[in-house]
């Protein structure tokens, strides 16, 4: 779908910041030029490269805050902006018309890109450039990041890096270990499945990502056989039934030959989300598996009970 926009040139959008804040340097067409920012936002080129060789005057104003607006990285070093609505709809401009009494025409497009590829930069302000040589306006273009940016998925990245849950160093189990052939009670010491999540956040600029994740299963393994658990963690106690939806019971059929034990891989399921505080942003990461691997697990044979007798 294809819009017009039309933008006045020299005028103010949002509230301009009370000093000049760092913008990339002015651009001759095809060319990086070394340049100055004014305190006025004028940025003058220390040489030629205009019409006739005249000096090239680059003009910043004040386009928007990338808290209200959002903002999103087409190619390398260049960045559009538009309405973030949900569906992460964003204005990618595809050609500029200079005209010397409109300023300039903006066409643009609308196109779908997912909400953790929005941009914000360190200091939430972007800038708008206005060109001209001794002919006049001859560019318009931007929006310019004041400062470094990073995309909501870095941030992310950033926030997640950081959570590291850990499972306990071994699994709790009734009685001094497992009678084959019989179930055993199973459970988790210090692992709260219907407790807070851990949490961790990481921001930059107007933007801040909070992490969580919450434990939802565990299992062990025993070599190539795996003993799911799901959330059911209850503690033993006397008088408590195998069939009770609570507890995570499992019967262990087989130890290695003149063995008094088994080892057991444990493994705890980390669910993990991501939510920001702008534009309404959020969504679930790959879960995180926390592990401990080698648990010795006794394990007693009652002559009785065994299958091959």
């Amino acid at each position: 779908m294809l819009a017009t926009a039309v933008i006045t040139a020299g005028t103010l959008i949002g509230t301009a910041p009370a000093e000049a804040q760092a913008v990339p340097d002015c651009v001759a067409v095809g060319q990086v030029v070394e340049g100055t920012l004014s305190a006025n936002g004028t940025c003058t080129l220390e040489r030629g490269g205009g019409a006739g060789g005249s000096d090239i005057t680059c003009e910043y104003d004040y386009l928007f805050n990338d808290a209200d607006v959002a903002v999103y990285q087409v190619s390398p070093g260049e960045y559009s902006s538009g309405s973030d609505n949900g569906e992460s709809v964003v204005v990618t401009i595809t050609d500029v018309i200079i005209g010397s009494s409109i300023g300039s025409t903006l066409e643009f497009e609308t196109v779908i890109l997912e909400g953790a590829a929005r941009e914000f930069s360190s200091t939430g302000r972007w800038y708008r450039r206005f060109c001209s040589d001794a002919d006049g306006l001859f560019a318009v273009d931007g929006p310019f990041p004041s400062g470094p940016t990073k995309s909501v998925a870095d941030v992310i990245a950033e926030a997640a890096a950081s959570l590291t849950p850990e499972a306990p160093e071994t699994i709790g189990h009734s009685g001094p270990g497992s009678v084959l052939q019989l179930a055993t009670f199973f459970w988790l010491e210090g692992v709260e499945f219907d407790g807070n999540p851990l949490l961790n956040t990481a921001s930059h600029g107007n933007l801040v990502v909070q992490v969580e994740a919450q434990p939802s299963e565990y299992f062990f393994e025993i070599g190539a056989d795996r003993y799911r658990c799901g959330s059911r963690n209850t503690v033993w106690q006397r008088g408590l039934d195998e069939d009770d939806p609570g507890v995570c019971t499992h019967t262990i059929t087989e130890k290695p030959e003149g063995a008094a034990s088994v080892e057991l891989d444990l493994v705890v399921v980390y669910t993990t989300r991501w939510s920001a505080n702008v534009g309404g942003l959020g969504g679930t990461l790959a879960p995180i598996q926390a592990c401990t691997d080698g648990i010795v697990h006794p394990v007693f044979e009652v002559v009785g009970l065994a299958s091959d007798r």
